[in-house]
């Protein structure tokens, strides 16, 4: 859909995509469609980062209840690289480090864990 028609026009189908999933119980496609719906479609469109960080407290508590390690990190990920993004330029730290998401701090060794953050660099 996204390749022959606007971005824009993917939201409406990613929140019916998100209430069908909670109804139906396919929690982890509900909760691809409202971080899509809230995060990564709007920060693709260009949307205001500031708007965008807005959602992150709002979103985080659902993917941390429903114990989805994939969308857990990757909103964390997310979040920490929008706040890296607010700085000025030139104190960007190089590392994926903050109060939200720190690199150094993470346990979790797996595969998709270290090409996500070597990703976010």
């Amino acid at each position: 859909f996204t390749r022959v028609k606007p971005l824009h026009e993917s939201l409406p189908i990613m929140m019916k995509g998100y209430t069908h999933g909670v109804r139906s119980g396919e929690i982890e496609w509900s909760l691809a469609n409202l971080i899509g719906y809230f995060i990564t479609f709007p920060y693709v469109m260009g949307k205001c980062l500031v708007q965008i960080l807005e959602q992150f407290p709002k979103i985080l508590p659902q993917v941390e209840e429903a114990k989805l390690t994939a969308h857990l990190l990757f909103v964390r990920i997310f979040w920490q690289s929008t706040v890296k993004l607010q700085l000025v330029p030139s104190e960007i730290p190089t590392q994926l480090d903050g109060d939200i998401f720190s690199q150094d701090e993470e346990v979790e060794l797996s595969p998709m864990h270290l090409a996500t953050i070597h990703l976010a660099q």
